[in-house]
């Protein structure tokens, strides 16, 4: 099930298995992952459909974690088709704390992340690696921030 899963998350993504394994060390296949995963524009229906797909063919799930905020408004309307409740049903988690996530209905949870510090962070490493006084790779801790709303419960059990 997990090799089914992460070969569907390969052809969502349009890459091959051996491009997810090198995103680390190529820019390019990097790019093209981050360009497929933060389409702001498509984000909705995109996950609208795949969450259709997946509901039709018999999903259970008690959360689901958005790409992005943006992911939620097809998230939003895929579960009301399936007669799927949020949070009774379905917890539902957002990331980039989106100022108009606040006005749905139900608000939805949402991780923020500094994408500012984020930015400068990449373009320190970046000039290192230009300098070539940084050659390996590296991996990036940065602080963000859960702000818990009404589309999560804490606890099913």
């Amino acid at each position: 099930m997990i090799y089914k899963s992460f070969l569907e998350i390969c052809e969502y993504l349009e890459i091959t298995p051996y491009e997810f394994f090198e995103a680390d060390y190529d820019p390019i296949i990097a790019k093209k992952i981050y360009n497929q995963l933060n389409d702001h524009e498509n984000g909705a229906e995109k996950f609208y459909n795949g969450l259709k797909k997946a509901l039709s063919k018999g999903l259970d799930c008690s959360a689901i974690i958005c790409a992005n905020d943006s992911s939620y408004f097809g998230v939003l309307k895929a579960l009301k088709e399936f007669h799927k409740s949020i949070p009774e049903d379905v917890s539902v988690i957002g990331i980039n704390d989106m100022e108009e996530i606040r006005y749905l209905d139900p608000m939805l949870t949402s991780m923020s992340i500094p994408a500012e510090d984020m930015g400068n962070l990449v373009v320190q490493l970046l000039i290192s690696r230009i300098h070539q006084t940084h050659s390996t790779p590296v991996k990036l801790y940065i602080p963000s921030k859960l702000t818990i709303r009404d589309s999560c419960v804490v606890n099913r059990g």
